[in-house]
């Protein structure tokens, strides 16, 4: 049981790392196309890749909630 808490306290740590190092490209991206116009194309596909980061930080919360509350109902039962 313990591993594979382990396993998911490390997926979300990644999850929460990219979508922190997403979000920095994509507020540098916006200050560089402020300054200089670069191709819009490069701002829309950033974009698109944090929302993805979103929906998979979201679907890993959910899970990590799912799971607690199943622990939960475990040691309420055997109680």
């Amino acid at each position: 049981m313990r591993y594979t808490d382990n396993l998911s306290n490390k997926e979300e740590f990644r999850v929460q790392f990219l979508g922190v190092v997403l979000n920095f490209f994509y507020v540098f991206l916006i200050i560089y196309e402020i300054l200089s116009c670069v191709n819009i194309s490069v701002l829309l596909s950033f974009a698109c890749a944090n929302v993805m980061i979103l929906a998979l930080r979201e679907k890993v919360s959910k899970e990590k909630k799912m799971k607690d509350r199943f622990k939960l109902h475990i040691m309420t039962k055997d109680t």
